[in-house]
């Protein structure tokens, strides 16, 4: 049996579009979201369509469950994109994240990321459940939410039996980066008389460097091959500082003071996160150690934090 359900479309805020309503069919239990078809979500007696802005779901009766889909442009920036998202959380008053991490939804590498917050002073706690799924130029977040009395963990992950992702094509490799959904700003703050005053971090040089990190790695695994080891000696370190320079940087000290800034911020954004600035800890002790020692300003390190999957990438490349 055909229903047809009317609600309005999603907005898709990267294209500028206007609200306007939009007819979709429901076939059997499925109803399916976006204007180009992109997702489907099985549906059962229990679930009506609300008009939003959202493709927005309730549940009846006193489970009161609320799940909303979004579909919108992406443009492969997962941090800016998951940033932009809990922009929209920030009035509500002890907003805090639960847990997070790497998950598939419907084959396709994703994120999940649980959080509780309050509405005001005499507002009841609602928990939400989110799972960021990029594809490569759309990106869809569900989100599962419902007051504390009523929130059911079981059915909340049970939402995600029923995703279907239809249009999977150029699926993005591996799994998006578990960035802090959090800069620990409160914290570095109370460590200020360690801070450096001067910042040498930028976003282009940290772009840069992971750049000229993956060439000179390529250069030594072409000339590790060469068996003429005259010329090996001879050419390695005019080939790789022709590399540095392409890049923007002065020579072999400067790229490697950027890459050492980078990858002590990377790290003390890890010890920091989602720490309670009020309580002691290892990680505070050692994250203080590592900014005197490296020299970091506060805003040496927010810009890593903004640069976050690329420091990741960096420090993986290190690793191999």
């Amino acid at each position: 049996m055909r229903i047809i359900i009317l609600f309005l479309c999603l907005l898709i805020t990267a294209c500028g579009d206007t609200e306007k309503s939009y007819e979709v069919t429901v076939n059997k239990d499925t109803l399916v979201f976006g204007r180009t078809n992109e997702i489907s979500v099985e549906l059962d007696s229990n679930w009506r369509a609300i008009p939003a802005d959202w493709c927005e779901l309730q549940i009846s009766g006193r489970n009161k469950h609320y799940i909303l889909i979004n579909v919108s442009e992406y443009d492969g920036k997962f941090d800016r994109k998951t940033d932009e998202i809990f922009s929209e959380y920030n009035s509500k008053k002890d907003f805090r994240i639960e847990s997070k991490s790497n998950i598939v939804v419907d084959e396709i590498p994703s994120l999940f990321a649980s959080f509780e917050y309050t509405d005001g002073e005499d507002s009841e706690k609602t928990f939400l459940n989110c799972y960021f799924i990029p594809l490569k130029n759309k990106f869809i977040d569900i989100r599962v939410s419902a007051p504390e009395p009523f929130f059911d963990e079981t059915y909340a992950e049970g939402v995600l039996d029923t995703i279907n992702i239809i249009n999977k094509t150029d699926i993005p490799k591996g799994s998006p980066t578990k960035r802090p959904f959090f800069f620990p700003g409160k914290i570095l703050k109370k460590m200020n008389s360690s801070l450096s005053k001067k910042t040498i971090l930028f976003s282009e040089k940290i772009i840069n460097s992971n750049k000229a990190f993956s060439e000179l790695a390529a250069l030594d695994k072409n000339f590790a091959k060469s068996k003429d080891l005259k010329y090996f000696n001879k050419n390695k370190n005019i080939e790789s500082l022709k590399i540095i320079l392409k890049y923007g940087f002065t020579g072999f000290n400067d790229l490697e003071l950027i890459i050492d800034k980078s990858l002590a911020g990377f790290l003390v954004i890890n010890y920091l996160a989602e720490l309670d600035e009020k309580t002691f800890s290892v990680e505070k002790n050692i994250s203080q150690e590592m900014i005197k020692r490296n020299m970091l300003s506060f805003n040496d390190i927010k810009t890593v934090y903004e640069n976050y999957s690329t420091v990741s990438e960096l420090e993986q490349k290190m690793r191999m």
